[in-house]
């Protein structure tokens, strides 16, 4: 609703074929579920076991176009990676859309490792334009897995993002130079009418006219 321009997305079947297995390295040894998400893109995601040891070489990963991406590489700075804990994120969704001549790729997980009925979303988005050349963006804690989160909502023709992270602020991002950067003093104030409803308070939001 807050975009001008219509974004169009295509989902990913909700059917996944899934393979249980095993992985070793040096002495190590961990279970792992693959789970093929989207054959025709040619993308998977491996997610280790809760219950085994999980050094640098076991972490969930994303194989898209063959190439491996790690989650944590992703999310986490890589000074920081290996005194942090391995993210716990599930696969929730998947979604294609096209704009402005690039073709991207959002893929949506939830955090189960936090102990809230209000789920929390990671996104993490590929420009698949040039497949040689993948681009990935993520997004943590983001409160919805609508994909409309993206589009172009100051109608200026660059790639918008909708950030509703903790609070009830949803702010606007825009991409430029190959990162998603805030929109000073663009905001929008949600107000929580019951546990499953919300209403947006415009006195006191600051959105594109």
């Amino acid at each position: 609703m807050f975009s001008k321009k219509e974004v169009k997305y295509v989902q990913f079947s909700d059917s996944v074929n899934s393979t249980q297995g095993q992985q070793k390295k040096a002495k190590h040894e961990v279970d792992f579920l693959l789970l093929d998400i989207s054959n025709p893109i040619k993308l998977k995601f491996k997610k280790i076991t809760y219950n085994n040891p999980n050094p640098l070489f076991f972490r969930d990963s994303i194989f898209l176009f063959n190439k491996k991406y790690c989650i944590d590489n992703l999310f986490y700075n890589k000074q920081k990676l290996r005194s942090e804990e391995p993210l716990r994120l599930n696969y929730a969704s998947g979604y294609t859309f096209s704009f402005n001549s690039k073709k991207y790729i959002s893929l949506y997980f939830w955090d189960s490792s936090i102990p809230t009925s209000n789920l929390r979303y990671c996104i993490i988005l590929f420009d698949v334009s040039d497949k040689e050349n993948i681009i990935p963006y993520f997004f943590d804690e983001q409160m919805s897995f609508n994909p409309a989160c993206f589009g172009d909502f100051n109608n200026d023709g660059i790639l918008d993002f909708a950030n509703w992270s903790n609070g009830n602020r949803l702010e606007l991002m825009s991409l430029a130079k190959n990162k998603f950067k805030p929109k000073k003093n663009k905001f929008v104030i949600i107000e929580e009418i019951s546990n499953t409803s919300f209403e947006i308070n415009w006195d006191k939001s600051k959105w594109i006219k």
